[in-house]
């Protein structure tokens, strides 16, 4: 991308740079052409560059003559047209310079937004990628391990896809895996106040099946 890109010359911009003429008031003439380019590389340095007029031109003085922009106006020329009009400078220079940056800088939020959407099908085409590795990899590793390994690699598939059929049989190593069960706890609690009150209780109670001193007997002798 450089600024002799055309994404981001709108009609609106050519139209504001066929204004621009050179010094006898002739439109299309070598001059007038290097006046509109000028206009064109200095925005595009502004905006993409982040680079100001003067730097700009200084920057272009630096470079071995053969890198050099022949087509650009002399730095000297480039001020005058700069200055009002009243001082002798070139206004539609300026609104075209102003209309170029306002342009290129909504160019480049619109370039930026698009390359980020970019950027994030391809994150997403990424995970689904490795989304569908994985299943693979438990896949191969259930059909091909008779083992406790091959196991837990079914029972990880069955999981991911049906986690109620899954969970009674979910193990490993011989350890239940975490697995919740909503109302668990209320359950318990029911089952043992149920106990209690028929009387059941009495059969798990830490006393349950133990003889008193009276039934044991305190004599020493047969």
């Amino acid at each position: 991308m450089d600024v002799n890109s055309l994404g981001w010359m709108t009609e609106e911009v050519r139209a504001a740079l066929a204004q621009i003429v050179d010094a006898e008031g002739a439109a299309l003439t070598r001059n007038a052409l290097k006046r509109q380019h000028t206009v064109r590389r200095v925005a595009w340095a502004h905006v993409m560059e982040h680079i100001g007029e003067d730097a700009f031109f200084k920057r272009e003085k630096l470079l071995p003559a053969a890198q050099r922009d022949k087509d650009l106006v002399a730095r000297s020329t480039w001020y005058k047209l700069r200055r009002d009009e009243q001082h002798g400078g070139d206004q539609r220079v300026t609104d075209a310079l102003l209309l170029c940056i306002k342009t290129l800088t909504a160019f480049r939020s619109t370039r930026v937004e698009r390359h980020e959407a970019e950027i994030a099908d391809e994150l997403r085409i990424q995970i689904a990628d490795g989304a569908l590795d994985a299943v693979t990899g438990l896949r191969q590793t259930a059909l091909q391990n008779r083992n406790a390994d091959g196991t837990d690699a079914s029972m990880r598939l069955v999981a991911m896809f049906n986690p109620a059929l899954a969970a009674p049989a979910m193990v490993t190593k011989g350890a239940p895996l975490p697995v919740e069960v909503k109302g668990l706890d209320e359950l318990i609690d029911y089952e043992l106040a149920r106990l209690a009150a028929s009387g059941e209780g009495d059969a798990v109670t830490p006393s349950s099946g133990t003889e008193s001193d009276s039934e044991r007997g305190t004599g020493g002798g047969g």
